[in-house]
């Protein structure tokens, strides 16, 4: 009866975690494509990375050129103080206007103004008149976004929110995949514990089947055949908890990878020890060329700076010299008036200066403090990080060496148990030891088995990790697969 109720648990144990479905095998490669495919806060960050270049196009609108226009209709029948200023006037404008700003922070505007005028005043020499004029006006800022200085800032700044969007996006999928390459190595962990366990079972069945044929003939006692009957019971039952870790980790996989088929998922690629060798002085420079989050640090801080000069040449004056040149026509047809124009007649010439300076200017003040401990605030930060790093990397790289001699160690452990498990059950077939020695000497033998699957996942999750902490995740697991 125990031998057919073990033979029921290796046989549910041995299929599907859900019954009638077949699992399906996957490889760490494919895992990592279909998270690349399938995942969606994969995409997500994605996206974030391509809006990035929205920042650009925003401090680029800037240049745009600027179409305006106007057209209005004025008929003015107010009660003048004579007779002779006359009792009407009707007046139309149809404008159109073309305006830019250049890099250099210069801003032209190019005016076409056309106005029409019918009168009933006695003073009116063309009666009714057109004129049109061409203006083209000039403004060159010299203090206040000097040579556009403010103009190439917005640029600049926008150029560093992309780069953080980038950095940030790449940092949010290093890290998705750091979790999904722990769930993979979980679940070929789970696999190779159930397998283990599986095998401890049969050596417990064996074990117990020969003490029932040594009971019949009166070489044990009865106590030694209830151990190793207990023996197996408790070797089933940790097939059961084995199973149970195995569907977990399988379901912690499918929802990383965000895997939409009902198959259970096995891990094709198994754990295998595979030396890495880490230079604590070359971790540490790769880690600060390649390290998201330090990457985004120096560029929030460069982006702070620029904010900063931004703002104290706010403080500055605005100082423009403004240059505008005019030609007009006049008739009391459209056509005449008009080549007047195209012969660039009577032209007019403004040169000036305009000045604007608020008393106090506590706003721009206030600004430029604000802008100085956002960026102080910013260096410190970063200063810390990376102290942060120094330290991170060093206990790093000791525990993965740590975790190196573990995997040797335990290694052996295993070995040397298995001799031991294997000569006691020699020695007990001969009746030179007893059934409690052999029972000790098997899970003794079975937990270290599982202390060195245990002690390689630790292993691969401490590389994995390293990676992830220098910043070349990435280039690890994704660009191979690409």
């Amino acid at each position: 009866m125990l031998k057919i109720f073990s033979l029921i648990i290796l046989c549910l144990t041995a299929s599907s975690p859900v019954l009638g479905i077949t699992p399906r095998n996957i490889s760490f490669k494919e895992a990592i494509q279909t998270a690349l495919s399938k995942n969606l806060d994969i995409k997500i960050a994605q996206l974030d990375e391509a809006l990035g270049k929205t920042y650009i196009d925003s401090a680029e609108s800037i240049f745009d050129p600027l179409f305006t226009s106007s057209i209005d209709w004025k008929d003015d029948q107010r009660k003048p103080p004579s007779i002779i200023l006359g009792s009407k006037t009707i007046t139309r404008h149809y404008n159109f206007g073309l305006a830019k700003n250049t890099l250099l922070g210069t801003n032209f505007e190019l005016k076409y103004l056309n106005e029409f005028t019918d009168s009933t005043s006695k003073f009116s020499s063309l009666n009714p008149s057109w004129e049109p004029k061409v203006a083209l006006t000039i403004t060159q800022p010299l203090l206040n976004n000097f040579f556009g200085y403010i103009f190439r800032r917005e640029l600049k700044q926008a150029e560093l929110k992309n780069q953080i969007l980038k950095v940030q996006s790449k940092d949010t999928v290093e890290d998705l995949l750091k979790n999904i390459a722990y769930a993979y190595w979980e679940l070929s962990a789970a696999q190779a514990i159930l397998k283990i366990k599986k095998q401890a079972l049969e050596q417990a069945q064996k074990l117990y089947s020969a003490n029932r044929r040594k009971l019949k003939l009166g070489t044990i006692e009865k106590t030694d055949l209830l151990a190793s009957e207990a023996n197996v019971r408790a070797r089933e039952n940790d097939i059961l908890s084995a199973q149970n870790v195995l569907e977990n980790t399988a379901a912690k996989l499918k929802q990383a990878l965000q895997h939409e088929t009902a198959q259970p998922l096995i891990a094709q690629d198994s754990l295998a020890f595979q030396e890495e060798r880490f230079s604590a002085a070359k971790t540490l420079s790769r880690t600060f060329d390649q390290k998201k989050e330090y990457l985004k640090a120096q560029k929030e801080l460069e982006q702070k700076n620029v904010i900063l000069q931004m703002k104290k040449n706010a403080r500055l004056p605005e100082l423009d010299v403004v240059a505008t040149i005019t030609y007009n026509g006049l008739d009391t047809r459209y056509d005449p008036a008009f080549d007047d124009i195209k012969n660039f007649k009577n032209p007019t010439v403004m040169l000036g200066v305009q000045l604007s300076y608020p008393f106090g200017n506590h706003a721009a003040k206030r600004d430029v403090h604000q802008s100085r401990i956002a960026k102080l605030t910013a260096l410190y930060h970063f200063q810390k990080l990376q102290n942060d790093i120094r330290t991170d990397v060093t206990k790093k790289i000791h525990v993965l060496n740590t975790l190196k001699k573990q995997v040797h160690a335990v290694e052996t452990i295993q070995k040397l148990n298995e001799k031991k498990m294997i000569g006691e059950e020699e020695k007990f077939n001969r009746g030179r030891s007893s059934i409690n020695f052999v029972i000790q000497f098997q899970k003794e033998y079975l937990a270290s088995s599982e202390s060195h699957i245990q002690a390689l996942l630790d292993y691969e999750k401490a590389v994995i990790d390293l990676k992830r902490t220098e910043g070349t995740l990435l280039e690890h697991y994704l660009n191979p697969f690409l």
